[in-house]
């Protein structure tokens, strides 16, 4: 709830430095990293990859183990391979991305 200043934001207890309503005392608990889980990555990944209109993602196949993302499978163009690799790696909680894409060839 803001205050009559329209801040957020309290003096800290300790004094000095202004804390927001958001921020948590680091000495009270320790912060657990906080990892995402591999089936909502793939998901995200998916999605994002569906919805690019510069993108043909039906071929494509993603796996994801402990953040890091595989995609295997077939595009048309080579535009598109790097594409899936740039769209996978904007994801949030994706740690490194494995590309093993191939560019369909005409003989296919």
């Amino acid at each position: 709830m803001a205050n009559r200043s329209g801040s957020y934001g309290s003096a800290s207890p300790r004094g000095g430095e202004r804390t927001n309503a958001f921020s948590y005392d680091d000495a009270a608990r320790p912060v657990r990293a906080y990892a995402r889980p591999d089936s909502c990555i793939r998901e995200d990944v998916c999605e994002c990859m569906a919805g690019d209109p510069l993108l043909d993602a039906s071929a494509i196949e993603v796996q994801v183990e402990n953040g890091d993302v595989t995609l295997t499978g077939i595009v048309t163009e080579q535009s598109e391979l790097h594409r899936a690799e740039s769209v996978a790696e904007q994801v949030h909680g994706v740690k490194s991305v494995r590309n093993e894409l191939a560019v369909k060839t005409r003989g296919m």
